[in-house]
């Protein structure tokens, strides 16, 4: 769960726990990155992203509706999902 950037620990004395030091961004930063609009920073993050940073990624642009087409193709490129389309059927759900 930590390598994956689900938890994050903090706070613990070294050599007390064996886990590996978790690098992932926070929610707040991912999301920082995404309404400054950061295609730069976004490009280098993306790649080694977590799967728990790619799905904070994924469920913030389909529930806020990003689709600036580069953010889009890079989700589809590393995340293998199409934001736009998930929009789309978001939007077509929400009208039944």
């Amino acid at each position: 769960m930590v390598s994956a950037g689900y938890i994050k620990i903090e706070g613990v004395e070294e050599g007390n726990v064996a886990i590996e030091e978790s690098t992932a961004l926070d929610r707040s930063e991912i999301i920082k990155m995404l309404n400054d609009k950061d295609i730069t920073a976004f490009a280098k993050f993306i790649p080694t992203a977590t799967i728990a940073e790619k799905e904070t990624v994924i469920d913030y642009a389909v529930s806020n509706n990003l689709v600036d087409s580069a953010f889009a193709a890079l989700i589809k490129k590393y995340c293998d999902v199409d934001v736009i389309q998930a929009i789309s059927i978001k939007h077509q759900a929400e009208e039944k």
